[in-house]
């Protein structure tokens, strides 16, 4: 049985943040870290550290807090181990856009051949690739 490692990562950002927590823990992989890489630039962690416990690398992640409420209110997976879903640079769509001000107040990240990054990134790359998660 395979364990969908990016959902893992979802889940468990998703319940630090439920249960208050300042930091949590992840199984090391470099997407994992790269992810999460993506998440800091975004301003929607705090930090990423690696750490080594028991021969075992970890991820220490800090979860950011504005005025006491969590940074990320929304994180889903996009593309699935069952059912993968790849866009081209025209076909990203907006997460959250606000109709007067015409920005988009969410993220989304995108697995491409030059790294993982956003699709506001990839765009001005002129790049496509396989749509990860959305986060806002």
């Amino acid at each position: 049985m395979n364990i969908d490692s990016i959902s893992n990562l979802i889940v468990i950002i998703q319940n630090g943040y439920k249960a208050g927590k300042s930091r949590v823990y992840l199984p090391y992989s470099k997407e994992k870290e790269r992810i999460l890489d993506v998440l800091k630039k975004e301003n929607y962690i705090k930090n990423v550290r690696i750490l080594d416990k028991d021969g075992k690398k970890m991820l220490a992640v800090r979860l950011l807090y504005q005025n006491d409420s969590p940074a990320v209110n929304y994180i889903k997976r996009i593309s699935k181990p069952g059912q993968r879903i790849y866009a081209k640079p025209s076909e990203f769509k907006a997460v959250l856009p606000f109709s007067k001000s015409k920005k988009d107040y969410g993220s989304t990240i995108i697995s491409t051949s030059q790294g993982i990054m956003t699709t506001e990134e990839a765009k001005k790359k002129n790049i496509g690739g396989e749509l990860l998660l959305k986060v806002y």
